[in-house]
């Protein structure tokens, strides 16, 4: 048995979907996700809650680590950080697209003086706090 009591050929199929799923994100329009978002009504209050506390990983895709990168001169490691084991829900899936924003404690690296310093080139995660896409 895997983590999470999960079978060798259960977790190499919750693989296969992720994959499919990953495919499917990749092909996602951030702008047109941003107007449903904006359809809503939610409005960010800049509380900066989303980027405090245990539970604020932000789960992140190359290309934003090297956007990242080039806005702030901060090398890969310095951005970003392997996700540590036990990043597991609590129904026993992991969550990974191998990286996340680095943290310092319990904070988000980049949320500093109240406020995120890489704004104009935060993760598409961040961009669509607090909605998240479910499958299908």
């Amino acid at each position: 048995m895997g983590k999470g009591g999960r079978s060798s050929t259960e977790m190499a199929s919750r693989i296969a979907d992720l994959r499919a799923d990953l495919t499917k994100a990749k092909d996602l329009c951030q702008a047109d996700l941003a107007a449903e978002i904006r359809k809503m009504g939610f409005s960010c209050l800049a509380c900066g809650e989303c980027c405090r506390g245990e539970d604020n990983s932000v789960l992140v895709f190359p290309h934003e680590i090297r956007a990242i990168q080039e806005a702030t001169g901060l090398s890969w490691q310095e951005a970003a950080e392997p996700p540590e084991e036990g990043e597991w829900d609590t129904e026993g899936y992991f969550h990974t697209l191998e990286w996340r924003l680095a943290k310092v404690g319990e904070a988000c690296r980049f949320y500093q003086e109240g406020r995120c310093s890489i704004y104009p080139v935060r993760p598409m995660l961040c961009r669509t706090y607090p909605f998240y896409l479910e499958r299908g």
